[in-house]
């Protein structure tokens, strides 16, 4: 009789403790899934956010997507940004947009300010012009690419290059890749 009650007993706790596993992995799979639901939800959830910023700016991201094509074609073509005084207004009447839109078209696509897009162009041109021209003083260049600050060239030249525009002259010079076409 003691035997069938140790039995009895070991039946029961055996039982008990599968009960608890099942609940344990029932849990464990819950999570799971809400956690793949929550990271699904949070991608839908900013791809959303996105086609909602371009809806609420009366744009929409293949137009967008456009706009960005055509604002680089601008900047290249036109070098609207060697106006030390080009301002984002300006970029926007160029391509015919509203600032916001034209900001949010920079912010989304490429993923840079107005700031900084302007003066990608600028420190294109820079290193250009400090490639081709040997004799070339880098305040000229300064002023020929749009800045008027030495102290903010100097920091967007290095932002872009990592390197300062000094710097840079004395590398390529020793390097020998630059003043190739003279002047």
């Amino acid at each position: 009789m003691l035997t069938d009650i140790l039995l009895f007993v070991i039946v029961i706790l055996l039982a008990a403790i599968f009960y608890l596993l099942s609940i344990a992995v029932k849990r464990l799979v819950l999570n799971s899934k809400s956690d793949a639901v929550g990271s699904e939800s949070i991608a839908m959830t900013s791809v959303f956010d996105r086609a909602d910023k371009y809806a609420r700016n009366g744009i929409s991201e293949a137009v967008a997507k456009d706009y960005k094509d055509i604002i680089i074609e601008k900047m290249e073509v036109g070098e609207p940004y060697i106006n030390p005084d080009f301002k984002l207004n300006d970029l926007a009447k160029l391509i015919s947009l509203s600032k916001h839109q034209t900001s949010l078209v920079l912010n989304q696509e490429l993923k840079m300010d107005f700031n900084s897009f302007v003066n990608s162009f600028r420190i294109k041109k820079a290193i250009r012009l400090l490639s081709e021209r040997r004799k070339i003083q880098i305040g000229e260049v300064m002023y020929e690419v749009g800045f008027n600050n030495s102290t903010t060239f100097n920091r967007a030249f290095k932002k872009f290059t990592g390197m300062t525009p000094k710097d840079f002259i004395v590398e390529n010079r020793n390097s020998g890749l630059m003043g190739r076409t003279g002047t």
